[in-house]
């Protein structure tokens, strides 16, 4: 199964694509175009034909969560695209969503006014199952959410009050391509580590492939040592997956994870284009 890194923050080698903080991954399921998130801005058009695929064709979207950096290059799709659909957690409906910067509280909220004008366009996700054959969505309320013990950065607005974001609004996507299993993630708020767990629960598989963002940003508190973490829980399980990385995974802790993963893990950048089902 190939994947292509449409949006990322770290820019392409030959610089074609705009890179930005946010994530967007393009794939091919049963013969259908699908993007897993969709960028911070309508520059994922741009990067889309960079790519040499049509914005008009896409079938389908995912979005991992309510975060504008995930969710920002929608507005675009859906204005070029009259038929393409997004799958959604329902708990993402309406949720205003907040980073602490500095001081300074940033609103960071996907577009909710496109749930208005586009109603028939969106599918909203409420459990975990199939939404295509072989394409598994897992929702947050099936996985664990561990507290970090960091500082709080990540707020959302609940009665009126801005309080810790949970994270329910989270999903991640399992695709199985034959005998491999792909776990696609957002950031993972809710931690790679409880995600793979929660896959294996539910699907009775561990994944083989992991491609997305690890949330060890470099400002996190003891970085490289979560990082660690995170490097022996994969290299431990039966199979060590392959790890596809970048956004949210920061180069202290893509520096870690390289040096304990050594060729199971892959610094992802915009424009990478990789057969990940065929480099286990």
């Amino acid at each position: 199964m190939q994947i292509t890194v449409i949006t990322e923050d770290r820019p392409s080698t030959n610089g074609q694509f705009h890179d930005e903080q946010g994530l967007a991954l393009y794939f091919e399921w049963t013969g259908k175009p699908w993007l897993f998130d969709t960028g911070a801005s309508d520059s994922i058009l741009d990067n889309l034909k960079a790519a040499h695929i049509v914005p008009e064709t896409l079938y389908g979207i995912v979005l991992s969560h309510a975060h504008n950096d995930h969710a920002g290059g929608l507005e675009a799709l859906l204005g070029v695209n009259p038929q393409v659909r997004v799958w959604l957690s329902r708990e993402a409906v309406g949720r205003r969503c907040f980073s602490l910067r500095g001081e300074q509280l940033c609103d960071i909220s996907m577009n909710h006014t496109l749930l208005e004008r586009y109603p028939d366009r969106f599918i909203f996700l409420e459990k975990s199952g199939y939404i295509e054959q072989g394409m598994f969505v897992l929702v947050a309320q099936d996985v664990p959410c561990s507290p970090n013990n960091q500082k709080v950065r990540l707020f959302t607005e609940r009665e009126g009050k801005r309080v810790p974001d949970d994270f329910q609004h989270e999903i991640s996507l399992i695709l199985k391509d034959g005998t491999r299993k792909i776990l696609l993630a957002g950031c993972a708020h809710r931690r790679i580590q409880n995600i793979v767990k929660s896959a294996r629960i539910l699907t009775g598989d561990w994944p083989d492939v992991i491609v997305g963002g690890c949330h060890l940003p470099d400002s996190m508190e003891r970085v490289e040592q979560q990082a660690e973490e995170l490097a022996r829980f994969l290299m431990e399980l039966p199979v060590p997956p392959l790890l596809f990385t970048g956004h949210c995974t920061g180069n202290r802790a893509a520096s870690v994870l390289t040096q304990e993963m050594k060729e199971r893990m892959v610094l992802m950048c915009c424009g990478m284009k990789r057969e990940v089902s065929q480099e286990l």
